[in-house]
Formats: C-alpha cells, sequence, structure tokens
C-alpha cells in the first residue's frame, strides 16, 4: 500500500502474484486469496491487457508468460474456495497462443532426446534436416507440460462454466435439470479422455507426468462428483469418479514421500 504510487502495473501483478503464493504457502485464511486476485485480475485485464495477443508487440513473450501464470493462478484459487472465474475465456483473444519454446525458455530446464523419440533416424534425411528435427523435438518437449497444464484448465473452465458447477452449493437444483446436463456431462469427460490420450509421455519428466496425472484425476472428480446422488454405483461415472478420488490420494502419498525437488 505504501509503495503502490512508486509501482508499474507490471510491478504491481508481481508483488500481488507473490503475496498470493505466500499466502498458500502459509496456509492463511484463503478468503484473503479471492479479494487480492480480484486486484491482480482488474490489473491484467483492464491496465496491461494482457488477454489480448498481438504478434508484432515486442513484449508479446513477456506478455504471454505473465498472463498465463496469473491465469493458473487464478483458476487454482477459484476451483480452491469455489468462488466465480474472474478470468472469463470470452475474455481471452482467439488468436492467444499457448507457449512456443521460444516464449518460455528462459524458465525452462534442458532435456535429453532418447534415441527412440527421434523420427529423423531415417537415412533420407540429410544433416541439416536432422539436426533442425532433433531442435524442433526438444523444443516441442520443453513446453509440453505447461500447454498440456493449460489444456486441460482451459477445457476444465469450460465445463464448469456450462454446467454452472461453482454455484452446486448455494443452488437447489433439482434432479430433473441435474439429469438434463448428464450427457453433457458424458460429453465433457469424453473430452478429458482425448486430453488424456494427447499427453506424450516421451515429451515429460516423471514428476511432470505425476503431476499431470492429479490434474487429470481433479478435473474428473470436480466434472462428476456434483452428480453422484443421480448414478447408480455400477454406472461408468460414478466408478470414474471413485476411482479418481483414490488416484489423488495415491498420488499425494507418492509425493509426501519425495523431497522438495520431486524426485
Amino acid at each position: 500500500t505504501k509503495c503502490q504510487d512508486k509501482l508499474n502495473n507490471w510491478q504491481k501483478v508481481e508483488i500481488l502474484s507473490l503475496l498470493l503464493l505466500y499466502i498458500i504457502r502459509t496456509d492463511r485464511d484463503s478468503l484473503e486469496l479471492y479479494d487480492i486476485l480480484k486486484d491482480v485480475v482488474h490489473i491484467v485485464l483492464h491496465e496491461l491487457h494482457l488477454n489480448q495477443y498481438d504478434d508484432g508487440d515486442a513484449l508479446k513473450n513477456k506478455r504471454l508468460r505473465v498472463f498465463w501464470c496469473v491465469y493458473l493462478l487464478e483458476r487454482m484459487i477459484c476451483n480452491a474456495v469455489e468462488k466465480p472465474y474472474l478470468i472469463q475465456e470470452s475474455d481471452i483473444s482467439p488468436n492467444f497462443t499457448l507457449f512456443t519454446y521460444e516464449s518460455f525458455r528462459d524458465a525452462i530446464l534442458p532435456i535429453d532426446i532418447s534415441a527412440s523419440a527421434n523420427p529423423s533416424s531415417s537415412p533420407n534425411f540429410s544433416k541439416s534436416e536432422e539436426l533442425t528435427t532433433s531442435s524442433n523435438i526438444l523444443n516441442e518437449r520443453k513446453v509440453h507440460f505447461i500447454n498440456q497444464t493449460l489444456r486441460l484448465r482451459r477445457l476444465e473452465s469450460r465445463f464448469v462454466t456450462e454446467l454452472d458447477i461453482m454455484s452446486f452449493k448455494t443452488k437447489n437444483k433439482s434432479k430433473k435439470f441435474l439429469k438434463s446436463q448428464l450427457p453433457r456431462v458424458e460429453k465433457y469427460f469424453h473430452d478429458l479422455k482425448i486430453w488424456r490420450s494427447s499427453c506424450n509421455l516421451q515429451y515429460v519428466r516423471n514428476f511432470e507426468n505425476e503431476t499431470l496425472k492429479l490434474y487429470y484425476y481433479r478435473s474428473v472428480r470436480l466434472l462428476i462428483q456434483p452428480y453422484l446422488e443421480l448414478l447408480k454405483p455400477e454406472h461408468r461415472l460414478f466408478r470414474e469418479c471413485q476411482a479418481s478420488a483414490g488416484q489423488i490420494c495415491q498420488l499425494y502419498k507418492i509425493f509426501h514421500q519425495k523431497t522438495v525437488f520431486g524426485h
């Protein structure tokens, strides 16, 4: 508060985002998170306009990184405190891209390419083609984890918004209405399975793969759990939700057995 007149909008977003992470790490009152998040999102959308992508902008990579960082933080907090999203999918310009290696290279670790993942082993490839192909594969691998995370969060955002999942505890919805939504629940569960099949295990490290699995199971539970009372125990969706809850517990157990570095 004392420094706000001396800070530019970029610095305000950075400091408020770090404050959010500090509150999360120290397990403080979660209600504060949503109020602080409102300030962050207001600056991002209405002061810096980071939701608009301009390929000719000299700061496009910085804008991309900051926006997706705030987006992921906002989605995580809103789901945790069961509050409406502050960034709507319609707020994001249609040409807004995911990460490329060039836009993300300042924040990634090198990953070795295994021989089995190199499609350029054909004798028909020239040496330069091999190097180019290898470089493209390596660069794609470096951003696969973060891009898959973003794809899942955007898919999750669509079904949370369309099915109005955040309001289930505050609105009394009739069983007839909930049953009418089940076909859409089935459709989104199918979309989640497609997302899972698109995760290339060769493009992520072990702990990243475990993290993506955790995200997937949490999304499945978020989608299906509000409808459990309508489903019989032998129903496929009921079993999938039950299995996801078990997998979440197992993955957390694995995480807690590892060091702070995830190994």
